[in-house]
């Protein structure tokens, strides 16, 4: 089992697809059996030839990928990961809403509808485009169907507002609001660290009043006056862009809230507003953020090295950068921790993963990194391992 990575710039989709193919391809040895793509490049219609760079060929397009030795770059460019395995350990699965169970099917039901049958993968990467609103009830049906498997992934596009289609690719470009699921067997498995991209400004306090989809109050305080005090205290400017840590469950020790997701703040004098799927609700609580570069530095550094052992790769899903400039990214310090290792990187409009004590969740403002390795299989009478997450 070996895994190599490539990068490929300028002209054409097909042409620098096949120069970070044929670049992976020199380190790998030979062909690979599985090739994942990030390319800034519009992806080619179906009528398009495509070079097959390997007989297990997908990808995605996005805004930024991470170029080697360099960090983040929209210029023209195509990034691969690829994969040359002994044996079949992974598949691809398209999911799409129109055959969604309900929510109170049970797991059986929902098995059987997403195609995934036989024992269950020890991990899922998922990949998303904009218009996959229907996450929504997916990430809580694949944890019912299958407890014990690793879900992660990102929700990926390119710049400027939603595309409808041509965002991810298996053979040829996928209609808007499917899922991409690559699904990990034994020995395959998945390791995924999560690095939230921000820091609070002050501490959770819980909505006690709405306004449509506007934030009145919070603690029993005008939302507008508690955000202004707290923007004063740590000096940020107006035009500052803000978040919102959403949790539904109260704070725990040292006033984190568990299972929080990271959503932008609106905020025009003394309107305030959350945007949150599904919109806010009167007894969630809520903490004011700012993104923090720095933080996430001193985050990623503090890592600590994966469990996995021998060859294996990383695939980084890294949260947009705020500013205007962008402010200073992490970038050089995701490299220096991973020089050594394969890697694929993009940035992401929201990050899919399942923080300690929690199902899968759709993050925001945040890094999400899945180092995919190789398990020892249990020896005859042992009992498997539980590697999924827990509530």
């Amino acid at each position: 089992m070996a895994w190599a990575s490539g990068f490929g710039k300028g002209g054409s989709f097909p042409a620098a697809l096949e120069r970070a193919a044929g670049e992976a391809r020199e380190k790998l040895g030979e062909r690979p059996d599985f090739l994942l793509f990030f390319s800034t490049r519009p992806l080619p219609g179906r009528d398009t030839p495509c070079p097959r760079t390997a007989p297990l060929q997908a990808g995605a397009r996005v805004h930024q990928v991470l170029k080697p030795r360099t960090g983040w770059t929209g210029a023209p460019a195509v990034s691969v990961l690829a994969g040359s395995f002994p044996f079949p350990c992974l598949q691809v699965h398209r999911f799409r809403k129109s055959v969604f169970p309900s929510p109170d099917q049970p797991p059986r039901t929902w098995r059987r509808t997403l195609g995934i049958q036989g024992p269950p993968p020890s991990a899922l990467l998922l990949l998303a485009g904009p218009a996959s609103s229907h996450l929504a009830p997916l990430l809580p049906g694949l944890e019912s169907a299958f407890p014990r498997t690793i879900l992660a992934g990102a929700v990926l596009g390119p710049p400027g507002p939603p595309h409808e289609g041509k965002v991810l690719f298996l053979d040829h470009p996928l209609p808007a609001g499917e899922v991409l699921g690559f699904a990990l067997d034994p020995p395959l498995s998945m390791e995924v660290r999560v690095v939230p991209a921000f820091e609070p400004l002050g501490p959770p306090r819980k909505v006690t009043a709405l306004s449509g989809e506007e934030l009145s109050s919070l603690d029993g305080r005008p939302a507008w006056e508690v955000l202004r005090e707290e923007t004063r205290r740590k000096d940020i400017p107006p035009d500052q862009p803000l978040l919102a840590q959403v949790s539904s469950l109260p704070p725990g020790p040292g006033e984190e809230l568990p299972c929080g997701t990271a959503r932008t703040v609106l905020r025009v004098g003394r309107r305030v507003r959350v945007l949150t799927p599904g919109g806010l609700r009167v007894g969630q609580w809520i903490r004011f953020c700012r993104p923090s570069p720095e933080r996430t530095r001193m985050r990623i550094s503090a890592l600590p090295d994966p469990d996995g052992k021998g060859p294996g790769a990383t695939i980084l899903f890294a949260c947009p950068q705020p500013g205007n400039p962008p402010s200073p990214d992490p970038a050089q310090e995701i490299l220096a921790r991973l020089e050594e290792t394969p890697l694929l990187g993009a940035r992401s409009w929201a990050q899919i993963a399942a923080p300690p004590g929690c199902g899968p969740l759709l993050l925001g403002q945040t890094l999400v990194f899945c180092r995919i390795g190789e398990a020892e299989l249990p020896s005859a009478g042992d009992s498997l391992p539980e590697t999924g997450p827990r509530k």
